[in-house]
């Protein structure tokens, strides 16, 4: 293949942006790029029918190489779905649009266990950033070193990035389980 026939994309998406991500995944899909692999940084593509592609994004609650997760992928493949890659317990997923629609997620109840597995990953997270920050705050109370009093600062930035993350996410949450009241 020729370099105009894949593409490799840098990008980094947090757990409260997977639907952008997907979003943008299938964006490339109609433009005529396959995802071929990806480990939710580096994106490899390679050229395609416009469309010819469906992506989704899940975070099974199970470990893909568990029984549960290989009986989970046989069932994804027997679907026509292939795996394509993964990262911190999202898996990438892709089936072709000729097969008709793709959702994994066809009710709101799924929708919410995926949003609430995604917020305990983001609040085990949160817990490591703050032992982050308090062990740099230690430093910089324990040591004769000036500078070292910049690094409770900049760690400090982790704990607010997650926290807003967190907010977002539970916006999310709240939003579909507003919409399951609804409908219930």
């Amino acid at each position: 293949m020729t370099g105009k026939e894949t593409k490799t994309c840098f990008r980094s998406y947090t757990a409260w942006q997977y639907q952008e991500e997907v979003d943008w995944m299938n964006k490339m899909a109609a433009e005529g790029w396959a995802l071929e692999r990806t480990n939710g940084f580096v994106h490899h593509f390679s050229r395609c029918e416009p469309g010819a592609w469906i992506i989704r994004l899940d975070r099974p609650s199970f470990k893909m190489s568990s029984p549960e997760g290989q009986e989970y992928l046989a069932m994804l493949h027997d679907f026509g779905a292939e795996w394509v890659g993964g990262v911190n317990g999202w898996i990438y997923l892709r089936r072709r649009a000729d097969q008709g629609e793709f959702e994994l997620y066809s009710d709101l109840a799924g929708k919410e266990h995926l949003l609430l597995r995604a917020r305990s990953q983001m609040l085990f997270v949160l817990a490591l950033a703050l032992v982050g920050w308090l062990g740099s705050l230690l430093l910089a109370v324990c040591s004769s070193e000036s500078f070292m009093a910049v690094y409770p600062v900049i760690y400090l930035s982790i704990p607010i990035a997650v926290v807003h993350g967190l907010t977002r996410l539970n916006r999310q949450l709240k939003a579909v389980r507003q919409e399951r009241q609804l409908h219930e």
